[in-house]
């Protein structure tokens, strides 16, 4: 879990205070420090860069106008993130419910940072030569499985954040993210071919060695 000091947290009051008294410099000081963690959640979502903008500038808008019912007792950036991730959510609902769900946008490059229990083929995969691979799997995940992952792995937030944000219990998490790293591992697994491979890791099987040379008889 990404833990923002004491100083951070402070400043973010300090900026939510007058974001309420509507000072717009306060919103413009929450959008430099925050947009990169919000845009990142939303394009691996949706899968698309200027939708995931749009979607981005909605999210601090609809903060901005709604700070009121921010609990000050609470960290700012995992409530900020669940507003972005509701705004992308509907977004796709309403996209499926169109029938023009999108899929196959420009998505940003995927590098999970940490993971518990070891390193495994799925997030191996995950490094700089195949997230060409990895994008192409995330996105044939339900959404619901690629909100955890995203918000897990990208978004570094704890089991208790994501369950704030998805509106459900910490087990609950815990039990889509196996199911997602699952789904994911047997997607990628799939689209290369029949092989998860570790990019980096993996070598050539090594030569027989050979036996000494015998000593004469």
């Amino acid at each position: 879990m990404q833990v923002r000091s004491e100083q951070e947290q402070q400043s973010d009051a300090v900026l939510v205070a007058a974001c309420r008294r509507g000072e717009a410099a306060a919103l413009g000081a929450l959008v430099e420090r925050y947009q990169r963690d919000l845009f990142g959640a939303a394009l691996r979502l949706c899968h698309d860069r200027d939708t995931a903008l749009e979607l981005t500038n909605s999210a601090f808008f609809k903060a901005y106008q709604h700070m009121e019912s921010y609990d000050d007792s609470r960290p700012l950036r995992p409530w900020l993130l669940r507003i972005a991730s509701n705004e992308t959510l509907n977004w796709l609902r309403s996209r499926k419910r169109e029938r023009e769900h999108v899929l196959d946008g420009e998505a940003s490059a995927v590098v999970f940072e940490q993971t518990s229990g070891g390193e495994e083929p799925e997030i191996s995969a995950l490094r700089l030569e195949q997230r060409g691979l990895v994008r192409a799997a995330l996105a044939q995940l339900p959404e619901h499985y690629r909100l955890v992952l995203t918000l897990r792995f990208f978004n570094d937030l704890s089991y208790g954040e994501i369950a704030e944000i998805t509106r459900q219990d910490a087990n609950t998490v815990g039990v889509q993210l196996l199911r997602a790293r699952n789904l994911l591992k047997t997607a990628i697994t799939q689209l290369d071919g029949g092989t998860a491979t570790h990019p980096t890791t993996s070598k050539p099987a090594a030569a027989p060695a050979r036996a000494e040379k015998s000593s004469k008889p």
